[in-house]
């Protein structure tokens, strides 16, 4: 198998694997949720919900933006910077 191949088979897939924990993890706490006056639950919630978010458009930038004519390398730095400008 190419390195190619299972970057974006299996690296991916963890990658999403990993972002839907964060989903559920952020859906049981608002689920746990009794009002919105508690601030560590509220943050808990928005805390999943931002990283699973975060991990997510990573796994789609990468599937929509990556080539074989590009730089490995400097794609997989630009994807660490948190610019997304």
């Amino acid at each position: 198998m190419e390195a190619k191949t299972f970057w974006k088979n299996f690296s991916l897939g963890k990658e999403f694997y990993i972002a839907g924990c964060f989903i559920f993890n952020g859906l049981k706490a608002f689920d746990s949720l009794k009002n919105f006056t508690q601030e560590d639950e509220i943050f808990e919630f928005f805390y999943n919900s931002s990283v699973e978010m975060e991990r997510l458009l990573k796994v789609v930038v990468i599937l929509i933006e990556h080539s074989d004519t590009i730089d490995q390398e400097k794609f997989a730095k630009s994807l660490i910077t948190h610019n997304h400008f």
